[in-house]
């Protein structure tokens, strides 16, 4: 992959994962409302209920042998990624960062710990219909992506607040957030990875995306390159 991840861990470090057994228990792990899972940057510790990686007999016969195996593991993936990259939630980066970074490492993931970083708009195209369309019931959907001017600079309160309000924003907040990463870090010539060396090195988050990233840019108009 072309992201760094900074630290997380020390190499030799066991890392931590919480599973639960039930929903019940898993809530009363401290469980932020709306997540299917989480992680604690300060315990270090994944906590992910064990209903989020079984198999799901709502889909069809198709979906099951060309998707589920993969998709058991896509939350837990996400998770693991943010253990790997806690520097990320440490930094007071905009929240689209970690949890687009997170997001592409699912999308990358082909079969269970198994990951290919070629071809990835295609595999992001993939990634994102398969969250819409599980059952391949739906055959066209649109879904409105949040606006960047707000949105390129949001916390990860206001990010987690966006996204708890109903699935589609959940899934809108966090398609996005993967469509910005993938962007700067791929198809932008990785302005991503200066842009956070800067901020590891001491430039403040605000001062490092005005160089590296928009360059001159204006919101407005990275969505038009987004788009095309």
């Amino acid at each position: 992959s072309s992201l760094p991840l900074l630290w997380g861990r020390e190499t030799g470090e066991r890392r931590v994962i919480m599973l639960y057994t039930s929903e019940e228990t898993f809530r009363a792990s401290g469980w932020p409302e709306h997540a299917a899972a989480y992680y604690i940057p300060l315990t270090d510790k994944v906590h992910i209920p064990l209903t989020a990686l079984k198999f799901d007999p709502a889909l069809s016969i198709d979906s099951r042998f060309t998707l589920n195996k993969r998709n058991n593991y896509r939350i837990l993936v996400h998770e693991l990624v943010h253990q790997a990259s806690a520097a990320y939630l440490f930094l007071d980066l905009p929240a689209w960062i970690a949890e687009g970074t997170a997001e592409l490492f699912s999308a990358a993931q082909n079969n269970p710990g198994e990951f290919s970083f070629s071809n990835q708009k295609a595999q992001i195209r993939r990634y994102l219909s398969e969250q819409i369309n599980p059952d391949q019931s739906v055959q066209f959907k649109t879904l409105p992506l949040p606006r960047l001017a707000p949105y390129l600079n949001q916390n990860l309160r206001e990010f987690n607040e966006a996204s708890s309000r109903s699935m589609s924003d959940g899934f809108c907040q966090y398609a996005a957030a993967l469509l910005l990463v993938e962007f700067f870090a791929v198809q932008d010539g990785n302005s991503l990875r200066p842009y956070l060396e800067a901020v590891y090195t001491g430039l403040s988050p605000e001062e490092a995306m005005e160089t590296p990233l928009l360059r001159g840019r204006s919101p407005a108009e990275l969505e038009q390159e987004l788009m095309t």
